[in-house]
This record gives structure tokens, C-alpha cells and sequence, in this order.
């Protein structure tokens, strides 16, 4: 019985010498990673918050009856349709995207959606909000989204993907074998909960931060880049909208360089 006891408390010790070294690893490492929602400025970029709501995708027809649209396709010829989440004026160069909320009503009904267009300069300062039935459209483009399908967040030589994952509390129902059970599609489930360290590569620096989630195989997030010949500062957009993320990383961020 004694010699159980030994093998034990030594097994106990082991693996908590190895959670204490990877905590101490991972805090020498990480530990200038500040929250997405926290960020101002990384890697000589600044970075904005331009809305917390979340965003209505834009299909790339609904801006075809106008003339100036038409004119934009005709001398241009874009090889494909593009579907996305922020739109770009061409002739005055500003930022179009359309925000969609459900605000709580006190008569107990339920919420209907509310849509609304922000209109922003590339800085992210916004010059107008208007209502989705009063906007008027713009010749310009819909930015093209770098996150496809079935994208790999951990594969290091994309330009941006998730360099850790730090587990820090376990999700015992996963365990669950019956969790499934009454879900037309079963239900799935995280394992850990903690915290993703990501990395968006830029031209100059990288620009780093951290974001509380689960470990899930893909992210909710969206990135755009604004075509250099529209800008001469490097600009991208990043759209966070995942349901395991702190709900306070949702939104719309603008980065560019300083």
C-alpha cells in the first residue's frame, strides 16, 4: 500500500511540474499579448473598435442598379462575384457596413432585428449613420474575406492564424455520453475553456493579441484587406463574431498603419 502511495504521489507531481512549467512558458511568452477588445496599438499599427454590434453580410448584387456601379463592373470587369461584411467606396473612399441588433422591448414581445448603415473614414471615425432604407447607393466594392472555408487556425505559415491555445478549465460535460440526445443534429461540445493567442502577420509587424474562448476547431472571425492602390497606408479590418468568444471581443476593428 505504501509503495502505491509513492507511485502515486509521484505521478501527482509529475504532471503538476509539467502544468507549472508550461504556465510559467507560456506567461514568459504571451505575456505582452493584451485582449483584442484592450488593443489600441501593436507591431507599429493602430487598432479601432468601430462598432461591438454585428455586422449584415452584403451580397455583391444589391449594389448593381446603379449606373456608377454598373459603369465600376464594366471598366473594371471583377472575375468574380464577392459576398462580405464591409463595403468600399470607391469614388470617395470611405467604409460602408451595416450593423444588425435585436433590442430588448420591455412589452415582454419578441426582439426584431434592427439594421443600420455606418458610413467611416479609413481612420474609423464615423461620419454617418443612416437607416437601411435611407442609404443610397455607391459605386465601389465589397472587400474579399482571406478566411475561407474550412480554414486551418493552426497551420503557422498562413498570414493569420492562432500561435496557442492555453487550456484553463475543463468542460466535464463534454464527458456527458448522452448530450446529444434530443438534438436533430446531435450537439457538440468544447473540451477546454482558455485562452487563443493569435497572430495577424502585417507588412512591417505583426500585430498580437489574446481573446477568452473555447478550444473549437474554427473561429468566427472575418479579415479584410484594403487593396494598396486604394490607400497608401496598409489597412485591414478584422470582424469578430464567435459564440464561444467573450462577448465583449464582438465587433468590427480597423487596423492601420502608423
Amino acid at each position: 500500500m505504501r509503495i502505491f502511495y509513492i507511485v502515486l504521489t509521484t505521478i501527482v507531481l509529475i504532471i503538476a511540474w509539467t502544468y507549472f512549467s508550461r504556465y510559467i512558458g507560456y506567461k514568459s511568452i504571451y505575456n505582452n499579448y493584451s485582449l483584442l477588445s484592450q488593443l489600441k496599438s501593436s507591431g507599429g499599427y493602430t487598432i479601432k473598435k468601430i462598432t461591438d454590434k454585428k455586422l449584415y453580410l452584403q451580397f455583391s448584387d444589391r449594389f448593381a442598379t446603379s449606373d456608377e456601379r454598373k459603369e465600376y463592373y464594366r471598366i473594371n470587369k471583377p472575375k468574380k462575384n464577392t459576398d462580405g461584411f464591409v463595403y468600399y467606396d470607391t469614388l470617395k473612399h470611405q467604409f460602408w457596413i451595416e450593423t444588425t441588433e435585436k433590442p430588448h422591448r420591455k412589452d415582454g414581445h419578441l426582439p426584431l432585428p434592427y439594421e443600420e448603415w455606418l458610413n467611416t473614414d479609413l481612420k474609423g471615425n464615423i461620419i454617418a449613420v443612416k437607416h437601411r432604407d435611407s442609404i443610397k447607393t455607391s459605386p465601389g466594392i465589397i472587400l474579399e474575406d482571406e478566411i475561407v472555408n474550412f480554414y486551418k487556425w493552426n497551420d503557422k505559415n498562413q498570414k493569420f492564424y492562432m500561435d496557442y491555445f492555453f487550456r484553463e478549465k475543463f468542460n466535464w460535460s463534454a464527458m456527458n455520453p448522452v448530450r446529444g440526445i434530443g438534438f436533430s443534429n446531435g450537439a457538440s461540445s468544447h473540451t477546454w475553456q482558455g485562452t487563443a493567442f493569435f497572430r495577424l502577420l502585417m507588412d512591417a509587424q505583426p500585430i498580437e493579441f489574446k481573446i477568452n474562448t473555447a478550444n473549437t476547431a474554427s473561429f468566427e472571425m472575418r479579415l479584410y484587406r484594403l487593396p494598396r492602390h486604394f490607400t497608401e497606408k496598409e489597412t485591414a479590418l478584422l470582424y469578430v463574431a464567435d459564440k464561444y468568444f467573450d462577448q465583449k471581443e464582438t465587433g468590427l476593428y480597423l487596423m492601420t498603419k502608423n
